[in-house]
């Protein structure tokens, strides 16, 4: 996903999978999560091994499928306690 940028638009209990070829592990620079009450999270490539992040692959869960990996980080009520309005930021 070098030089990519993907967006994604979940309901509620939707789940999303991109595929990654190199390396084996998500390298996720910066991510944005816009919540639809309009609250926003940023990831920054800062929050590397540092806390819970999407770009921190500590705290992906991993799914072995033969020779596949699917990689999933799950969005919980904590994350969304950290999310602000625009106006915040």
């Amino acid at each position: 996903m070098k030089g990519v940028e993907k967006a994604f638009d979940l309901a509620p209990g939707e789940e999303v999978s991109s595929q990654l070829a190199e390396p084996p592990t998500p390298i996720i620079k910066s991510a944005t999560i816009t919540f639809d009450d309009g609250k926003v999270l940023r990831y920054s490539q800062d929050d590397h091994r540092t806390k819970r992040s999407l770009c921190n692959e500590d705290f992906f869960y991993k799914l072995y499928d033969g020779d596949n990996i699917y990689w999933y980080f799950i969005l919980t009520d904590k994350d969304y306690a950290l999310a602000k309005m625009p106006s915040e930021e």
